[in-house]
């Protein structure tokens, strides 16, 4: 009866949440891990992003649902794929300090550091100087909102280098 009234549901093309989130990142978001199980293996939701660019795999990263990762990286999913701000799965799991999804996700080849991001921290770097220069009293707020960013990404960065060098010493990587 569930799997009827899922493809049911699913062969009607439901429409994305307003978010644009999909039937499998909700199921996520919900913690129904009946659903989230019968959508990874029955449907190809895998890679689908929302308004943020965030795939069922960065919500499940985001959510510490160790269950959905593993499931997600076995079908395929791309452990990869950046939200718009170019942060990752694995550099989610890091700042929730989730040493299993990150080792999950470091072992089944996610990269630390991404172009993306490293171009995002160059971008923000450049900016940051360049207006250190010349900004006024004023715009201070801008300024220290961008020195913010730029230092939460090496944080991020430094967090899973951390993560992953503590699991290393336990023995637990690959």
């Amino acid at each position: 009866m569930f799997e009827l009234l899922i493809n049911k549901f699913y062969k009607n093309a439901i429409p994305n949440h307003d978010d644009g989130r999909s039937l499998l990142h909700l199921s996520i978001k919900d913690n129904a891990q009946n659903v989230t199980k019968f959508l990874i293996e029955n449907t190809n939701l895998l890679n689908e992003v929302d308004k943020s660019e965030k795939t069922a795999i960065f919500i499940a990263s985001e959510k510490d649902d160790k269950e959905a990762v593993e499931l997600l990286i076995k079908k395929g999913a791309d452990i990869n794929k950046c939200d718009y701000e170019g942060i990752s799965p694995i550099h989610v799991a890091s700042l929730n300090l989730n040493s299993e999804i990150v080792r999950m996700l470091f072992n089944a080849g996610a990269k630390i550091e991404l172009e993306k991001v490293t171009k995002i921290q160059q971008t923000i770097k450049s900016d940051f100087d360049i207006e250190k220069e010349y900004i006024q009293d004023s715009n201070s707020d801008e300024l220290a909102k961008k020195q913010e960013r730029f230092d939460a990404m090496n944080l991020m960065l430094d967090k899973i280098k951390n993560l992953l060098e503590i699991q290393a010493g336990d023995k637990k990587l690959v």
